[in-house]
């Protein structure tokens, strides 16, 4: 699951970090999209696609990781941030876990 109160953030404050010429006027000229548009993005009330925060980071120089923070619910029911990398990893490792049962399952 995407944190978007993150991701705003983030967005924000690359936004802000661009100086004078980088900002909402900048960005929605970048993204071909009315001021509006963009103040409802960053205010949060509209969601992003994974695509258009891909387009998004493009545009602000941001690597693509970093965008998509995600939160891991832990057996304890807490939640704690975790990197996109590392949520691919436990995916990969849990399809591996998977596959590895499959193959056991089938020698028996």
């Amino acid at each position: 699951m995407i944190d978007y109160d993150i991701v705003l953030r983030l967005i924000k404050e690359r936004v802000d970090s661009r100086g004078k010429p980088w900002n909402q006027a900048k960005l929605a000229g970048e993204l071909e999209m009315s001021e509006a548009w963009v103040s409802r993005i960053l205010s949060g009330d509209i969601e992003l696609s994974v695509k258009m925060l891909l387009v998004i980071a493009e545009k602000l120089d941001i690597p693509p990781a970093i965008l998509f923070p995600m939160k891991k619910k832990m057996a304890s029911g807490e939640k704690v941030a975790i990197t996109f990398e590392d949520y691919l990893r436990d995916i990969v490792r849990e399809e591996f876990k998977l596959l590895m049962d499959l193959i056991d399952i089938k020698k028996k």
